[in-house]
């Protein structure tokens, strides 16, 4: 049997909550729990720090507050000015175009792999033109779609390569810090077309 001092306030809900990852999800019901019991008020509680992909489901994304909507939302790749946002764009940009590079290279083999069954199939080994002209033009889309990747993630690794200079510059003391980042990236970025 539950007491009535187990609940005491009627809870509205907060669109804000729909909207979080899990884990800020979790640590801001944490936060309202210690707040409730210790009777703080919410401007007497520190507010949460967000650091760099700390989750493990990596579900940080870069945000700044708005004014108008008076939340934190998103930010765009065009309004990061720290090396580590733009870093994580960056990232992510190249997931998206191994990801169209993968899914280039399974089509084709599909394409092989069902045109092999049908020559087998058919007793005359023609293949019609209309799948190979479907295939070939998602294949072709494929291609563009990669191409414009390539481009936004070049126009990337420059923003944080100015940003990363811009830094060493600021403070020499820290000029290697950056370095395994850059390590890895430069790996699969000599992989970009």
């Amino acid at each position: 049997m539950l007491s009535k001092n187990y609940m005491p306030y009627v809870i509205q809900p907060e669109q804000e909550l729909i909207r979080m990852p899990e884990n800020e999800l979790y640590a801001e019901l944490v936060r309202l729990r210690e707040q409730a019991s210790t009777g703080l008020t919410p401007s007497h509680f520190p507010a949460p720090t967000l650091e760099l992909d700390n989750s493990p489901e990596r579900c940080y994304f870069p945000r700044r507050w708005c004014p108008i909507r008076k939340i934190q939302v998103a930010k765009t790749f065009e309004e990061c000015d720290e090396v580590n946002e733009c870093l994580w764009f960056l990232k992510k940009g190249l997931e998206t175009y191994e990801h169209l590079q993968h899914g280039q290279l399974k089509r084709r083999k599909r394409r092989r792999r069902n045109r092999a069954m049908t020559l087998s199939d058919t007793d005359s080994g023609s293949v019609s033109r209309d799948d190979e002209a479907e295939a070939s033009s998602d294949e072709e889309s494929l291609v563009v779609m990669r191409k414009k990747q390539a481009q936004v993630v070049r126009m990337m690794e420059t923003r944080v390569h100015e940003l990363i200079e811009a830094h060493y510059r600021r403070y020499p003391q820290w000029k290697k810090c950056y370095d395994p980042e850059l390590r890895e990236l430069n790996d699969r970025l000599e992989k970009v077309e």
